[in-house]
């Protein structure tokens, strides 16, 4: 006796063969009790339904579910029932067929039906959550009782059963479509199984072979496996077209005209503004406050000030679609910098609903930058390097600008301030003031500079003064801080007047000073005779005041205060010239 699913059709059957009735003529000997599927075998040996209808006393070649033998029929030992050639039918093989042959192998030449393909494929992900399934079987099969199952993967739930023949498959010879009553869950593995008898061939055979073993249908989760994507609509965020144009020392709103749709929601929970392209830390700032409840309901956020990411929440996803649409309007973008790095961005806005997050939507942004003013320390007494009166030309070689402004007195929020100046006034009272561009090989007087017709010279200009004759005391120059940017060039006229903010001109100014330090001057005489009146013979008189010369020949001496007397250098006459310190005594 031999037991196996002979007949492929997902149950068990019985083959019997008694070796003292040997098979006579066209009776096949034996017995082949089939199943149907209840419990209730029917002896088929014999008939068209005998999945051992060869097995008789000659050579048989037929198609079908015959075998094909090569010696008269005798199973009297050793017969093993297995699908030997992976066809997914029941093969057989007797060892001792007859005494002397060796063992014999029966393969019957039919199989049962295969599935070639199903959409989606095993494994897929991302299936639409009212998708249908279609098979593709490698024969024509008509649909049975057997029952078609859908399970949750995670916990073997049953979703849905039905059998084959239910009106929710549809389709004919190789191909049928299962179309589900029951919507599929949002990002949920489910898996089908197949009971005995669901799809069966010509034959009788069932459906339900897997890896080449004949089966009672499949009901291995891993046969064919599925997840589902998301059926919620995803927001959708729409920004402006065009560029949003930032200057320094503003704050804009990136896109008050952006617009934001959903599909199946009136709320959503959270939302991101990103600089995605050209994010500068410690200069990108994004901001967003929530000064009115009514526009924008509870939404509040944070900014990432190292990756350039505002986030916003609403705490339980009450704010409605109009509050976050106002909302990522209201979204501003500041530069913190007074250099900003003016390479444009791209600022990205994303929004979710608690369950689909939208496309990334971005607004490019360009950054233009201002000049800053520099800023001047008026309390550091810049000087020029002193010179004596009377200075002569060639020695007078003037000061540098750079030395003249004393280092670090001026700044620049632009970046390394440069030590150039707008001279805007000057006291030429006692001699000229001048300035040279080539190292002092040659000078030019400033003239008469004001606030609004100043002189602007750089870091490598020169500037002197020329003392009127014989001046002695100080000299000075008002002056703002130049950061060398403007229409004009060094040497050249300014206005000044517009100082400060974006302006190259510090709204401080400072006075840098000379002192011309005194030298002795030569008295002067009225060149002439001054007569003294003499003694008579050998009578001496008190003598002349040295003063009463000095009065006859109008004696002058620019140093005030200096000693008056005079030098004499020769004399001449009958006698002795004397003089005294004493007042003659």
């Amino acid at each position: 006796m031999l037991v196996g699913d002979f007949d492929s059709d997902g149950d068990v059957d019985v083959f019997t063969f008694d070796t003292n009735a040997l098979p006579t003529g066209s009776n096949p000997g034996g017995q082949m009790l089939l199943n149907d599927g209840s419990g209730n075998f029917t002896d088929v040996r014999g008939t068209a339904s005998d999945p051992f209808a060869g097995l008789v006393n000659s050579y048989t070649n037929n198609s079908g579910s015959t075998f094909t033998i090569n010696a008269p029929a005798l199973i009297d030992r050793d017969a093993f029932v297995a699908d030997f050639d992976g066809d997914g039918d029941l093969d057989l093989v007797n060892r001792g067929w007859n005494f002397n042959a060796g063992s014999k192998y029966f393969g019957q030449g039919g199989e049962p039906p295969r599935l070639l393909a199903s959409t989606p494929i095993d494994g897929a992900g991302n299936v639409a959550t009212t998708s249908d399934v279609t098979l593709t079987f490698s024969e024509t099969v008509t649909p049975g009782a057997g029952m078609i199952e859908l399970r949750r993967s995670d916990s073997n739930l049953l979703v849905e059963s039905f059998a084959a023949t239910d009106s929710r498959v549809s389709g004919s010879g190789t191909s049928f479509t299962l179309d589900f009553a029951t919507t599929l869950e949002d990002t949920t593995a489910y898996h089908l199984t197949f009971g005995a008898g669901a799809f069966v061939d010509a034959d009788g055979m069932t459906f339900g072979v897997l890896d080449g073993v004949v089966r009672r249908g499949i009901t291995d989760p891993t046969f064919l496996n599925f997840t589902t994507g998301s059926s919620n609509a995803a927001p959708v965020v729409t920004t402006t077209a065009g560029t949003a144009s930032f200057t320094e020392g503003s704050s804009i709103a990136i896109d008050p005209s952006l617009t934001l749709a959903d599909a199946d929601d009136t709320t959503l929970s959270s939302g991101r503004v990103a600089i995605t392209t050209g994010f500068v830390s410690g200069q990108d700032v994004l901001s967003f406050s929530n000064t009115d409840a009514g526009q924008f309901g509870n939404i509040s956020a944070s900014y990432n000030a190292g990756t350039g990411e505002l986030s916003l929440i609403s705490a339980g996803a009450t704010a409605t679609l109009a509050q976050w649409q106002a909302a990522l309007r209201a979204v501003t973008y500041t530069n913190s910098s007074e250099a900003p790095t003016t390479a444009g961005r791209t600022i990205t806005f994303t929004v979710d609903d608690g369950r689909s997050e939208s496309v990334a939507t971005g607004r490019a942004l360009s950054v233009t930058g201002l000049n800053d003013s520099p800023v001047l320390d008026a309390s550091a007494s810049p000087s020029l390097a002193a010179i004596t009166e009377d200075v002569i030309a060639a020695a007078n070689s003037g000061t540098r600008v750079s030395d003249i402004v004393v280092d670090g007195s001026i700044t620049d929020p632009d970046g390394a301030a440069i030590e150039s100046i707008a001279v805007t006034a000057l006291d030429d009272t006692n001699g000229t003031w001048q300035f040279s561009l080539d190292g002092g090989t040659s000078w030019t007087a400033f003239g008469t500079p004001t606030d609004d017709a100043a002189r602007a010279l750089d870091a490598t200009a020169r500037i002197r003064f020329v003392p009127d004759t014989d001046f002695a005391g100080s000299a000075t120059f008002t002056f703002r801080a130049w950061d060398g940017t403007g229409s004009a060039a060094t040497g050249g006229v300014v206005d000044t007047t517009p100082n400060g903010d974006a302006t190259p001109f510090s709204t401080a100014t400072d006075t840098a000073s000379i002192s011309v330090t005194s030298a002795n001057d030569a008295p002067t005489l009225t060149t002439g005779t001054v007569t003294v009146t003499g003694p008579n013979e050998d009578n001496v008189l008190g003598g002349t005041l040295v003063s009463a010369f000095l009065t006859d020949r109008s004696y002058a001496d620019v140093d005030t205060g200096d000693q008056q007397g005079i030098a004499v250098t020769a004399t001449s006459g009958n006698g002795t010239w004397q003089y005294s310190t004493d007042g003659n005594t």
